[in-house]
C-alpha cells in the first residue's frame, strides 16, 4: 500500500478501527484526522506536505507525519486511506557530519547552514508529486468500484431474503413513509383485499370509523417518533363478518440516524376476541 504513493506510512480507517503499516501517527491522532475529514464531506482527495499549516494540532506529530495524502473511500461509513511522510529534516542523509568550524564573523559554514535550513523546512515533508496523487486517486476509484459491486450484490441478496421472509409470514406486512403512503406490501396483504398504493389507513376494507381513528393516531406517532398500535376492523373479501386486527408499526432508520420509513404488521384478533 505504501508503494502506491512512495509513503513512509499508511493507514486504513474503517468505522473507527485502524490498520496501519510503516511510520504513522498514534490511533488517537488517526481518529482526529478521520473526524477532520468527516467534517469536510465534499473532500474526496486531500494532500499536503505541510499539514501543520492547515491543521493546528497536526504539529504535535509532525516528526512522523508532516505530510498527508488521504482519499475518501465511502460516503456512508467513516472510511479513508491515508498515506504519511515524516518531517523532511529526519530524511536528510549527510555524506559526513558537518564540520564544526569556528567563525567569529558567523559566516557561512556547514553547521550553521544546516541549522538555518532546518528551521526553514521544519514541519514539511518531501512534496507529493502529481503522479503520486493520481496513483492514490486511481486506487480510490478501483476500491469504490469493487465496493459498489459488492454493495449491489448485498442489496439484491437482502431484497430476496426480505421478500421470502415477508411472504412466508402468516400476517399482512407493509412498509410506508411518514405520510402513511405504502412503499411495500407482502402477498398476505394483497390476499386480504388491500391495495398496494395509497395510505395504509385509507384502504377501503378498513372500517370507515377506524380509518379516522387510525389517521389521528398515526399523525401523533409520526410526530413523536413512537411505535403505532391500534385495534381495527377489516372487511374480508368474502363479505363475512368484520375481523378485528391489531395493527402495529415501528419506525426504521438509515445509517446516519434519520428515519427512513415505517414497518407494519397486522395480527388477526377475531378468534381471541370470540373466546374472550
Amino acid at each position: 500500500l505504501m508503494q502506491i504513493t512512495d509513503a513512509e506510512g499508511a493507514a486504513l480507517v474503517m468505522d473507527g478501527r485502524f490498520t496501519v503499516a510503516g511510520i504513522t501517527p498514534s490511533d488517537p491522532d488517526l481518529k482526529r484526522l478521520a473526524e477532520w475529514m468527516d467534517s469536510r464531506p465534499d473532500l474526496e482527495v486531500f494532500e499536503s506536505c505541510h499539514l501543520g499549516s492547515q491543521i493546528d494540532w497536526a504539529s504535535e506529530f509532525s516528526e512522523v507525519a508532516s505530510g498527508l495524502l488521504a482519499v475518501r473511500i465511502s460516503h456512508v461509513r467513516q472510511s479513508y486511506l491515508m498515506w504519511f511522510r515524516p518531517e523532511i529534516v529526519r530524511t536528510v542523509r549527510w555524506a559526513g557530519e558537518p564540520g564544526k568550524t569556528e567563525d567569529k564573523n558567523q559566516k557561512l559554514n556547514p553547521r550553521k547552514s544546516f541549522e538555518i535550513w532546518s528551521e526553514l523546512v521544519r514541519g514539511r515533508c518531501k512534496p507529493w508529486t502529481e503522479v503520486e496523487v493520481e496513483s492514490a486517486t486511481e486506487f480510490r476509484g478501483a476500491i469504490m468500484t469493487i465496493s459498489l459491486r459488492r454493495a449491489e450484490e448485498a442489496v439484491q441478496l437482502g431484497e430476496a431474503r426480505f421478500l421470502q421472509l415477508t411472504n412466508a409470514l402468516p400476517h399482512p406486512v407493509w412498509t410506508s413513509d411518514d405520510d402513511g403512503q405504502l412503499t411495500f406490501v407482502n402477498q398476505k396483504w394483497i390476499e386480504q383485499g388491500f391495495g398496494s398504493q395509497g395510505r395504509w389507513y385509507e384502504q377501503e376494507r378498513l372500517a370507515l370509523e377506524d380509518q379516522g381513528r387510525s389517521g389521528k393516531l398515526w399523525t401523533a406517532a409520526v410526530t413523536e417518533g413512537i411505535p403505532f398500535e391500534l385495534e381495527v376492523r377489516f372487511h374480508p373479501p368474502s363479505n363475512d363478518a368484520d375481523r378485528w386486527n391489531l395493527v402495529r408499526a415501528i419506525p426504521y432508520f438509515r445509517a446516519d440516524g434519520t428515519r427512513a420509513g415505517w414497518a407494519g404488521t397486522c395480527t388477526d384478533l377475531t378468534d381471541r376476541r370470540q373466546r374472550e
